[in-house]
């Protein structure tokens, strides 16, 4: 049966990818991609494989919903330069198939932005924004759990409206006794089906495979996390193999022809985390691709670097994360949730 899943979630992710053409160059509703919580934003893309019961990750992978998530309510925000992005989502769990999923809202606002004409008339403002709605569920099966979420997309740009659907399909493997763990994950599966001007584009697709470990009597678990795996270099996003960098209509800001270990290492996404008891956790993240993609020649920094920490009591959880998205802009992430159950028991 392992061996058929794997198989199956292979062929649909390299189906999907016969065009040859880059799919992060000409996909939409990128906003999907967006850390989902504080605790998403300092793992990264390395998230997909740190289980727990909680919520926090849904959007990272559905196969980390665990029972005993049920009755969760979390709130998240984060801070894009003059965007707000949200996401709210709740937990429950059907008994009868035995099924813990998850439904929720993610949405990013991108600000007033002045209508300019092509004589230079101004036309006021407009306030685009994208939504996204979901359902995300998990299914145990021995030492190997089995996710996926299905999610509808829908962008206001005044001028144009778009929708698209798509799902995000993950295989979750757990050695409980050696504490590893391994997921692949196809994420957003899907298309654009409402387009601008009829103009329809796939949604932001890519196959990803992670695997941690934690040592035993050793708090720190380490996560290493692999990236487009469809092609071989994951710095470059056009055909001509030129990435398109922080200011794509700029050349000398673009990822040029990457020497192979560049090439190669721009797939990897390394992360760790520090579990201190059951109350407290810190962690950080480093993604090669993003530090490559938008750094400028002369100023490099921090760019990919995500760091953060979450706070876990009986009632509430509290996180707080910060990423780079280039030398000179940081990203801030809060996420609250509440354990409804708690609050409602007597």
């Amino acid at each position: 049966m392992l061996i058929k899943a794997l198989h199956c979630l292979l062929i649909v992710g390299f189906c999907l990818t016969m065009s040859g053409q880059s799919v992060l160059e000409s996909s939409t509703f990128k906003f999907l991609n967006i850390p989902g919580s504080a605790r998403h934003n300092y793992l990264g893309k390395s998230a997909i494989a740190v289980p727990d019961e909680h919520i926090d990750l849904v959007l990272a992978n559905p196969a980390l919903l665990e029972f005993n998530s049920k009755g969760k309510l979390m709130a998240s925000s984060s801070l894009y330069f003059q965007s707000l992005y949200g996401h709210l989502a709740y937990s429950m769990n059907n008994y009868k198939f035995d099924i813990p999923y998850v439904v929720g809202v993610n949405f990013i606002n991108y600000g007033k932005q002045r209508r300019i004409d092509i004589d230079g008339n101004d036309l006021g403002t407009i306030s685009p924004s994208e939504i996204s709605t979901y359902i995300a569920a998990s299914k145990t099966y021995e030492h190997y759990k089995f996710g996926a979420t299905v999610k509808l997309a829908y962008a206001n740009y005044f001028v144009a409206n778009m929708a698209g659907v798509s799902a995000d399909l993950s295989m979750l493997y757990r050695d409980d006794k050696r504490d590893i763990y391994a997921t692949l994950l196809l994420k957003n599966i899907g298309y654009q089906f409402i387009g601008d001007r009829t103009q329809t584009n796939m949604m932001p697709f890519d196959i990803q495979f992670a695997i941690s470990k934690k040592f035993k009597h050793n708090p720190l678990r380490f996560i290493l996390m692999t990236q487009e795996l469809y092609h071989w270099n994951a710095a470059t996003t056009t055909e001509e193999g030129r990435g398109y960098g922080l200011w794509p209509q700029n050349n000398l800001y673009r990822v040029e022809n990457p020497s192979i270990l560049a090439a190669i290492m721009s797939h990897f996404v390394f992360g760790a985390e520090v579990n201190f008891g059951q109350g407290f956790k810190i962690g950080a993240n480093y993604d090669i691709k993003k530090g490559m993609e938008n750094s400028f020649d002369n100023m490099r920094g921090l760019t990919g670097l995500g760091l953060g920490f979450g706070i876990y009591s009986r009632k509430f959880d509290i996180g707080y994360s910060f990423s780079k998205f280039s030398p000179i802009s940081v990203n801030h992430t809060f996420t609250f949730t509440m354990k409804m159950s708690e609050w409602l028991r007597r």
